[in-house]
């Protein structure tokens, strides 16, 4: 249901993926499918997000917006449930990756790096985590005055993107 409405742009869809998750979640006795779920209801968050946050230039310019809180909510609880270690290497990888997707659209750069990493310790070359992170590492380095600094991380950044890439033939 997520992922059709989400394709589809059905955001009555989407609610209806959250409402039935949320009630879902409560019932779940399991901690492994709760760490899954909280991933699920991070996604469907972010979908809704995606959907309806670029409606008026209110929402676009908003200092709070709860479909980036209750993401990033879900995502740190996937990760402290007790099941995350019995997910498979690619799911934690992809929680890790999501979470520091959602840290760098609030500007919070330094701490995605930290995340995309732990990504990259499940799974030696994700290409997401490691085209994310080289970006953000070119982004940082466009704001440092040091030449030679800036260089380093241009460096870094580099080497993040190629080895995405080469992740991806």
């Amino acid at each position: 249901l997520l992922d059709l409405s989400y394709d589809q742009k059905f955001l009555q869809g989407t609610e209806k993926a959250i409402k039935i998750g949320e009630n879902l979640l409560k019932s779940l006795k399991s901690s492994k499918d709760k760490a899954l779920l909280y991933y699920f209801l991070a996604n469907a968050h972010s979908d809704k997000h995606k959907m309806e946050s670029y409606k008026t230039e209110e929402t676009i310019w908003a200092w709070e917006s709860p479909y980036l809180e209750k993401p990033l909510l879900y995502l740190r609880q996937a990760i402290l449930e007790p099941g995350f270690n019995e997910l498979s290497r690619y799911r934690k990888a992809q929680i890790f990756t999501n979470l520091g997707n959602m840290l760098i659209s609030i500007g919070r750069s330094l701490e995605a790096i930290e995340y995309w990493d732990q990504a990259l310790l499940r799974i030696v070359g994700f290409p997401m985590a490691l085209g994310n992170k080289g970006v953000a590492l070119a982004a940082i380095a466009n704001v440092i005055y040091d030449l030679g600094h800036r260089c380093i991380l241009y460096h870094f950044a580099k080497i993040s993107l190629e080895e995405g890439l080469r992740s991806l033939l």
